[in-house]
């Protein structure tokens, strides 16, 4: 028999103190748990469009987050890859989200 949660996924902030969290109910990574912990911190009253996100499939992710009507305020939010995910993908990805290249994101390894 099987458990009702497989994983828990969530957002950190910078600093690493949590800010969302919630249980996987299916094998695997979907877009709709970042959308749905985003969305959480959306709309926190701390946070607001400075927020920046780093995410394993960054490079994916923002489509989905522009198509998702309670995101809107951070449409334009920058987005990386996380530094140990990067080497994964394509050259061109590499260049356009590696955290190193992309603005604001200083050292931070995104893991």
């Amino acid at each position: 028999t099987g458990v009702d949660e497989t994983g828990v996924f969530g957002i950190t902030c910078d600093h690493g103190f949590p800010l969302a969290f919630l249980d996987m109910k299916t094998r695997g990574e979907k877009f709709e748990y970042v959308l749905s912990t985003l969305a959480k911190v959306v709309q926190h009253p701390l946070y607001d469009e400075r927020i920046r996100i780093m995410y394993d499939v960054g490079c994916k992710i923002g489509p989905a987050v522009q198509n998702t009507p309670c995101l809107q305020a951070i449409n334009d939010a920058p987005i990386a890859v996380g530094i140990f995910h990067i080497t994964g993908h394509t050259p061109d990805c590499q260049v356009k989200y590696h955290p190193r290249l992309t603005i604001d994101y200083g050292l931070k390894d995104g893991e």
